[in-house]
């Protein structure tokens, strides 16, 4: 997941920047505003990634296959095909609606590969709540490239998601990480 290169922090007030962010960023896709996180915060070229790692004992060198597994591989029209089926309130899943909660935590901003771009690593847990039972809490790791635009605002270009659980519990992942 982690791109080696130099990190070199970012000052203050970019990094404050990003936490506000990521803390609206958050907001917007908690309280069901999902079409203006994408349009207002999303860069149009997104790369959008949540894997889960094959968890092996160290010694068991058995199999040369991928050590990752892909939920979501997705760009910008795919979040925003995603986007509308949930918003058409065809899907049984979101009727009752879920409830979520998610804190952003860990936040660490560094200068990217390229000018105007930031490398931002930060650990999340967002909890799911629907009907009466229903409740799942589920971690992750984020490592989310921003960019600069020419209009002054960040937007997010990148986002590659650790996903801690190899099996996903809850019923569903029908709603963005």
């Amino acid at each position: 997941m982690t791109t080696q290169h130099q990190e070199i922090a970012v000052s203050r007030e970019v990094r404050d920047e990003i936490e506000r962010f990521l803390f609206r960023e958050a907001r917007l896709i908690d309280t069901e505003q999902e079409r203006e996180w994408l349009e207002t915060m999303v860069d149009p070229e997104i790369k959008y990634q949540v894997f889960s790692r094959q968890l092996r004992y160290r010694k068991d060198t058995r199999g040369s296959g991928d050590k990752e597994v892909y939920f979501f591989d997705d760009n910008y029209a795919d979040l925003g095909h995603r986007i509308g089926l949930r918003e058409t309130g065809t899907q049984w899943v979101a009727d009752p609606p879920n409830r979520l909660r998610r804190i952003v935590g860990n936040i660490e901003g560094f200068e990217g590969m390229r000018a105007g771009e930031y490398q931002v690593y930060s650990n999340c847990m967002v909890t799911r709540n629907r009907m009466v039972y229903e409740q799942m809490s589920y971690a992750y790791g984020r490592e989310d490239i921003l960019r600069r635009g020419a209009d002054g605002k960040l937007r997010l270009l990148s986002r590659v998601i650790d996903f801690e659980e190899r099996f996903v519990r809850g019923k569903n992942l029908l709603f963005i990480l």
